[in-house]
């Protein structure tokens, strides 16, 4: 059977926790890494998942960012921090019981281009890429998974124009990704579908998710080593239309074992 791995920011696990059930009811996951949880530690829903078989590990601040993993079987090496100059809790990595290394992550939106906050995204972005570096040398079997608040080319942005000097959409940040597709790291969604055109994260307002108005910037990429496993992936969109959902779309890929 095939190793299903899932990425979903939630966008408040305490107001996503219906659509969590039913999504893993429709669609059962081995491994699901889940971003933008918004609770402290002692409030995450951890006993929920281990009654319905999961092992969870989680980092999270109240009412911002939170990371966590979700997985069937035990994981280990689990890391909660990217480095002593970040603080705030986007990043999670773990040894899985299913052949490979996986990063969590909650990438900074950026604010805007002249910001402080873009300038914490840049650096945070070269820490997280000197870590990655660190860990492929240990794991050559490695997946970076999760809101990387990034859309990786114009295709990816329902128009492109309206976004040319985003957060989203600069060079500068596009050029990360770049330098982990250097690395040897695939985007598996475009990997599989280099001519689809699909979204992951739609605009509360203005009906942008009636509207197909998105982007995507929810992403699974796989190191070269793994990447020979990759089956399928796909990014469940018709979540948008659940109750009260969050602004993101679960995205997943299924691995041979």
């Amino acid at each position: 059977m095939p190793i299903t791995l899932a990425s979903w920011n939630v966008n408040s696990i305490r107001a996503r926790m219906p659509q969590i059930e039913s999504w893993l009811a429709s669609r059962p996951v081995d491994i699901l890494a889940l971003q933008e949880t918004k609770v402290p530690d002692p409030l995450f829903p951890a006993e929920y998942f281990r009654e319905r078989g999961f092992v969870p590990v989680y980092r999270g601040q109240a009412a911002y960012n939170g990371v966590a993993i979700l997985s069937r079987e035990p994981v280990s090496s689990v890391a909660a921090e990217l480095g002593p100059a970040f603080t705030d809790c986007r990043f999670l990595s773990a040894a899985t019981a299913f052949g490979f290394h996986l990063v969590n992550l909650y990438a900074p939106n950026g604010d805007t281009l002249e910001s402080d906050k873009f300038n914490y995204k840049c650096t945070w972005y070269g820490a997280l890429l000197a870590r990655i570096q660190e860990l492929l040398r240990i794991h050559p079997h490695l997946a970076l998974v999760g809101d990387f608040n990034l859309a990786p080319a114009d295709r990816d942005v329902y128009d492109p124009d309206a976004f040319r000097e985003s957060v989203l959409t600069d060079r500068r940040i596009r050029n990360f990704l770049q330098e982990l597709e250097a690395l040897g790291f695939v985007d598996t969604f475009r990997h599989l579908y280099p001519d689809a055109i699909a979204y992951s994260w739609w605009d509360y307002r203005k009906g942008a998710a009636r509207r197909g108005e998105g982007l995507r910037i929810d992403l699974i990429l796989l190191s070269r080593a793994l990447l020979p496993k990759l089956r399928h992936a796909g990014i469940a969109g018709d979540i948008r239309s659940f109750p009260r959902p969050s602004d993101h779309a679960p995205i997943w890929a299924e691995l041979d074992p």
